[in-house]
């Protein structure tokens, strides 16, 4: 299955003196899909019995008319700058519409087989038009439950490494109290609080950090930040969010997405708060896929559609089938690998239920939910909770390595926070040196197209 599309803009179509040029193109395109479709139904030695005899006489008719209808195609509705070409506005709506132009909207494509195996081929020869560079990112996750910036969250974004992260990505949870006020209309005093305080802290470990992206939906917040010297290197820098609820239940839950590209590699941060409960698992997935197929950036472009990929936040996830005691008694003799048998996500993902082709790290740290606000304590409240991992980060990438997976102990909230650093590999393409070989191997396919109807 094809996953990259090149999209056509018809508006660089017309040359500088106002020449209409598509309708060479066009007759261009399709003569040489038509040649390479030719050339494979040769190549594979289809053989139709007498029955099918329409069938091959279709195609080749197919594609003479194609080839005789360049003009036609045309007169379709074009959108044009220039002043001796103009359109209606309806109609420039629609060319807008499937160019892919407006957001949450995917471009039109025209299918070219020769085009296609310039791009397989292409793969093939990255080495020559492409370095790599390798960098850390330091991810963080926190359910505050509503509280301001603790005065203890230095250790928590402390690298502890010898390398700087080159970029910090940092999801809150509950930012704001998860109630309908928030619900009807976001307060974004809290996120703001959290941010500045966020850099004030990043600031004493290197004073070259700064903001580079924030987006909240209710509760849910992310937030990124990049050293200085990082930014020229980044761009394309956008955001999406979706709330979460069913059968009318309260939209409070929900995730945000920033996706941006780092040299030529495009990375992907989402934070989610998933649906609570102990036993609410179809609600927690459902969430899951919601975000997963409803979060949409500029193009079409979806979470999955990214080289490199981390979710991270308050996914929920509970224990199964284990007593609140025998849950702490596993904790207090640090009995966690049997323990996460137990986990609810592990079990989801290991179903195929939700976040396939993910990975996590190994979990060593206990617990990350509840505890009584201020001790080391689970909660003791009359609902005596049990422990959960609902705070996570799962990851998806070719060439990225974990270097740790932990838990904080800062106790200002009911929730732990954790983080997890990373080292990925993104790639810089040397765009002059790539387009010089896309062109030597379209040549080399147009001469063996010209050899197979010579």
């Amino acid at each position: 299955m094809i996953k990259k599309y090149k999209h056509i803009n018809i508006i660089n179509f017309f040359n500088e003196n106002g020449e209409n040029i598509l309708e060479k193109v066009l007759d261009n395109y399709i003569q040489n899909s038509s040649d390479f479709i030719k050339h494979h139904i040769k190549k594979v030695d289809i053989q139709f019995n007498n029955n099918d005899n329409w069938k091959c006489k279709e195609i080749i008719s197919n594609i003479n008319l194609w080839l005789n209808n360049g003009k036609c195609l045309n007169k379709i509705n074009i959108c044009v700058d220039d002043d001796n070409y103009t359109l209606d506005k309806s109609k420039e709506d629609v060319i807008n519409f499937l160019l892919g132009r407006y957001e949450e909207e995917t471009g039109i494509i025209l299918y070219d087989p020769l085009l296609y195996s310039i791009q397989t081929n292409i793969k093939n020869e990255i080495k020559k038009f492409s370095i790599q560079d390798k960098i850390n990112i330091l991810i963080g996750t926190w359910n505050v439950g509503g509280h301001p910036p603790a005065k203890d969250i230095f250790q928590w974004l402390y690298p502890e490494d010898e390398k700087l992260p080159d970029i910090y990505v940092i999801g809150i949870e509950e930012v704001v109290e998860l109630i309908a006020k928030q619900v009807i209309s976001t307060d974004t005093e809290k996120a703001k609080a959290w941010e500045n305080e966020i850099l004030k802290n990043l600031k004493k470990i290197d004073s070259s950090y700064v903001h580079l992206k924030s987006k909240q939906i209710i509760g849910t917040y992310i937030t990124i930040f990049v050293r200085d010297i990082n930014v020229e290197k980044i761009n394309n820098v956008e955001s999406a969010l979706i709330k979460t609820g069913f059968k009318g239940s309260p939209a409070n839950k929900g995730g945000v997405a920033i996706s941006m590209n780092y040299y030529d590699s495009s990375l992907c941060f989402v934070t989610a708060h998933l649906a609570a409960g102990q036993l609410n698992i179809k609600d927690r997935n459902r969430d899951y896929h919601t975000i997963s197929e409803n979060i949409v950036f500029k193009g079409g472009k979806k979470i999955r559609d990214h080289d490199i990929i981390v979710w991270l936040g308050d996914f929920n996830y509970r224990i199964n089938n284990l007593s609140n005691d025998v849950v702490r008694k596993m904790i207090e003799d640090d009995h966690l690998e049997e323990l996460l048998k137990n986990d609810q996500l592990k079990t989801q993902i290991t179903t195929g239920k939700i976040f396939n082709d993910y990975k996590e790290g190994q979990i060593t740290f206990k617990p990350t939910y509840k505890f009584d606000i201020g001790t080391e304590n689970y909660d003791t409240s009359p609902k005596l909770r049990i422990p959960a991992w609902c705070d996570r980060i799962l990851f998806k990438a070719k060439n990225i390595k974990q270097k740790y997976y932990k838990s904080v102990d800062v106790c200002s909230c009911d929730h732990r926070p954790i983080k997890s650093l990373f080292e990925v590999i993104v790639t810089k393409i040397d765009k002059e040196t790539k387009k010089k070989i896309e062109i030597e191997l379209y040549n080399e396919q147009l001469n063996i197209l010209k050899k197979e109807f010579i």
